[in-house]
């Protein structure tokens, strides 16, 4: 398995353009910085460039943009998984309305147990109309697709 780090956090993400106060921004920095270390932050020989993976969960249709839920997600990392968050090379923002539970069709072989059990029993049930999948780890070159939907 690679090198990765992969937590998830029982709420909506916060779009870059939603930050209408320092306050709010630094409180969501601080829950994502919180659930980072609560998974155990990056594993040894885990290094950059990286890629990242912000996957919202949503239970009812949202207007946020997912190009603007994944920037204060590497904002808030640094620091803490990089000085700089222009070693996230790759990134991949994605939302998935789970009305009726989790999608049949997604291939969680990969990802880290303590995620997918976290993430399994947030989406399981309408306890939370949204939750976010972080993933962090080494970028490798095969990791560029093209033809993603052929």
């Amino acid at each position: 398995m690679p090198e990765l780090l992969a937590f998830v956090l029982p709420e909506k993400p916060l779009s870059y353009n939603a930050f209408r106060s320092a306050e709010r921004k630094a409180n969501y920095a601080t829950r994502l910085r919180d659930s980072f270390r609560d998974f155990g932050g990056l594993p040894p020989g885990t290094s950059p460039p990286y890629y990242g993976l912000v996957y919202h969960f949503h239970w009812r249709e949202d207007r946020t943009d997912v190009d603007n839920i994944s920037k204060p997600v590497w904002d808030a990392l640094r620091g803490l998984a990089y000085e700089d968050d222009a070693v996230v090379r790759l990134r991949i923002a994605g939302k998935l309305q789970i009305a009726g539970g989790m999608l049949g069709d997604l291939d969680l072989t990969r990802a880290p147990a303590a995620a997918v059990r976290r993430l399994t029993g947030l989406t399981g049930k309408q306890k939370h109309e949204h939750v976010l999948y972080v993933e962090l780890g080494t970028l490798r070159d095969s990791m560029f697709v093209f033809g993603l939907g052929a």
